[in-house]
């Protein structure tokens, strides 16, 4: 079986494209997107400062490669643990493919993938060539944070945290009653609707009459 990433050596895209696809793919990492969601300007910016290999430009569109979309995994999984954007860009820069592959954590399977999409939500191979620094010698440079991040994973999973991060979220508390409160995510609520509210409390009542059920009270 080929490994994950393989299949994203023939990817290519816009900056829209790069943004929406990186965006798909955090959660199968358990990586967080509470600070600043992937973005159209997030990626020039990476582009910029040079974490990002330049993109090839076909006519007045610049075009990122597969390349592209694994280095901007590796940004995301390396900032979520603190890394310097400067430092990341240097290790990426002296990466082959199979080496900024090896940076990542283990991609979630699709049950675990599922559960942290709804965590989330409730918040062509490029012709560039490169010089790569041998794997071992990239991987020393993250040797003690990525062994803590994978120890870290194991310990979250043994909780029940299947998306071996701890996120942070802002939410905002609703005291309905002394008895009843209600958190909402902070990012959420900004983009619900009337209709969500309405859907949200249906929902509400419907588990509270469950558990009023399952404790033997009046339904």
């Amino acid at each position: 079986m080929n490994p994950w990433h393989e299949r994203y050596k023939i990817w290519e895209g816009t900056a829209e494209k790069l943004a929406e696809d990186l965006l798909g793919l955090m959660p199968r990492f358990g990586l967080p997107n509470t600070d600043s969601a992937p973005n159209v300007r997030l990626i020039r910016h990476y582009v910029t400062v040079g974490a990002l290999t330049r993109p090839t430009r076909r006519g007045k569109e610049a075009i990122f490669s597969g390349r592209n979309l694994l280095e901007a995994l590796v940004i995301r999984s390396f900032l979520a643990q603190g890394w310097p954007l400067q430092k990341i860009a240097e290790v990426i820069r002296s990466s082959d493919w199979e080496t900024l592959a090896g940076l990542l954590p283990r991609p979630a399977n699709r049950a675990q993938e599922l559960v942290a999409r709804f965590a989330a939500q409730a918040q062509a191979p490029s012709s560039r060539s490169t010089t790569s620094m041998p794997a071992a010698a990239v991987t020393s440079l993250f040797s003690s944070p990525t062994r803590d991040h994978l120890a870290l994973e194991g310990d979250l999973a043994a909780l029940g945290n299947l998306t071996g991060t701890a996120c942070r979220r802002e939410v905002v508390r609703l005291t309905v009653a002394p008895w009843c409160a209600v958190e909402v995510d902070l990012a959420a609520l900004q983009s619900l609707t009337p209709d969500h509210a309405l859907r949200a409390g249906d929902a509400l009542r419907r588990l509270l009459v469950q558990e009023i059920r399952k404790q033997g009270g009046r339904s």
